[in-house]
């Protein structure tokens, strides 16, 4: 992420507000639940390149420490972020495309469902704060291993 916004994050975010023993357990109901975060992001790169084999690896694997290591770690829950991509290169009839449905996001942004984490209390990890073997479907790995199955 850019520096000023690390900055920010860092400044706000502080022990005490955002985390810390005197508040609840991270990855669950943290000092900010009830709020809900939806990151947006332009990026100058094709949406390829934010794939599974594209360069910049999968968008999720990306935002993964914002998501999952800020926003869910002190109780806010996450929407799927709204991405444009090609952003330096685009056209009108793009832009307009990317503003109607960033409208729609933000239209939904009460009722859209969030990115289901795990929670650090709800059953999945041990003591140790690893996940317990057998609670992922088969195949999962990586950083999807801490998001919960879909039904």
């Amino acid at each position: 992420m850019p520096a000023i916004l690390k900055g920010w994050i860092d400044r706000v975010f502080t022990s005490g507000f955002g985390y810390g023993p005197q508040v609840p357990p991270p990855y669950s109901e943290g000092a900010l639940a009830g709020r809900r975060a939806l990151l947006s992001a332009t990026m100058g790169a094709r949406e390829s390149a934010f794939s599974d084999r594209g360069i910049h690896g999968r968008l999720a694997d990306v935002l993964h420490p914002v998501q999952h290591g800020l926003f869910w770690f002190t109780g806010m829950a996450p929407l799927e972020p709204f991405a444009v991509y090609d952003a330096n290169e685009l056209p009108q009839d793009r832009f307009a495309a990317a503003m109607q449905a960033y409208g729609q996001r933000l239209d939904g942004l009460f009722t859209d469902e969030p990115v289901p984490f795990r929670s650090l209390v709800g059953g999945d990890y041990g003591r140790d704060m690893r996940l317990l073997p057998g609670v992922e479907s088969p195949g999962t790995a990586g950083l999807d291993l801490h998001v919960r199955p879909q039904a």
